[in-house]
Formats: structure tokens, sequence, C-alpha cells
């Protein structure tokens, strides 16, 4: 019975050290990130603000971020789009984009 205490503080480092690389956002206020349960097809959301529409964000994204959407989703009454698992890096530059709302990342396995 001792050793459960131990694993119960074990897990969460190992665990934590699993995670993936994390890039900072290189702006003021970046867009927050969030992440959702696994679909079974790996997917990241990008969520749009209040005002822009898919097929608008849809030409930003692929503009300024070289992205490739994989259709859209709504999360949280907002409009977006799924996309193949995002880098560390283009998620934190999606977070500083003027134009994205959220970042949700797929839950790893």
């Amino acid at each position: 019975m001792r050793a459960l205490p131990v694993l119960a503080a074990v897990i969460p480092t190992v665990l934590y050290a699993a995670d993936a690389e994390v890039v900072p956002p290189q702006c003021d206020h970046p867009s927050p990130l969030e992440h959702h349960q696994p679909t079974g097809v790996p997917t990241d959301y990008i969520l749009f603000r209040r005002g822009t529409a898919s097929p608008t964000g849809i030409t930003i994204l692929h503009q300024r971020h070289a992205l490739t959407v994989s259709g859209y989703v709504a999360w949280k009454g907002l409009e977006g789009v799924s996309v193949p698992p995002l880098t560390p890096s283009q998620v934190a530059e999606l977070r500083c984009d003027p134009d994205v709302e959220l970042v949700v990342l797929e839950l790893g396995p």
C-alpha cells in the first residue's frame, strides 16, 4: 500500500515529461489554447473570431500559414476548421493571428 502514494506522485510527472514541446507565442495577447478528446482521426481545430466566415478564414490560413484544411467545425459557438496535427511552432504562430479566436489541440493517447 505504500507504493500507491509514490505512484500517485510519479505518474503525473511521467505524463508531463511525455507532453509535446511547447513554443511560447511571441505576442502580447495570444488566443487561448484548449484540448479535445481524440475523435479517431488525428486533427486539431482553429476557430475564427466572430465576424470571420469560414471561407475567408480558410483563405487567411492558407496565405499566412500555408495550412491545409480538412473540414469545417463548430466549437463553443465559433466557426472554424479542422487541420492535420499542428507543430508547436504552428500553434504559437496561430495563437498570435488576429483572426484566430481559439486553437484546440487533440489530446494525445
